[in-house]
């Protein structure tokens, strides 16, 4: 993330990437240089003066939402259509995996004596 960002904002000349390094390392437990915590406040300090709109345009955003709302609408059809066969593969797969878990009752019918028609 840090990559992308300084991409588009070349005044960060690798400090935000640099800091990032440093401040995992740091949560990795490995020995960081004295020299760390003031390079990730001079990174802090120039990152704040970055409009964010200038790394990624309102209309990329807005445009990035309609498509994953479309991309949503289109999975909840897809999941609705496709429920009955859902269903049935998942009835399959625990008829497969777990076999013995399979009951078959056999219930009597009641016969009720009808006088014969004729």
């Amino acid at each position: 993330m840090a990559r992308f960002i300084e991409e588009r904002e070349p005044a960060l000349d690798d400090r935000l990437a640099s800091a990032v390094d440093f401040i995992s390392a740091e949560h990795r437990g490995e020995t960081v240089s004295r020299l760390a915590e003031p390079m990730v406040a001079d990174a802090a300090r120039r990152a704040s003066d970055v409009d964010p709109s200038s790394i990624l345009p309102r209309s990329t955003l807005r445009r990035r939402g309609l498509q994953a709302a479309a991309a949503l609408v289109v999975l909840a059809v897809v999941l609705f259509a496709g429920r009955h066969r859902a269903r049935e593969s998942f009835d399959a797969l625990s008829l497969t995996l777990f076999p013995s878990r399979v009951v078959l009752e056999v219930t009597p019918a009641t016969c009720e004596s009808r006088p014969a028609r004729r």
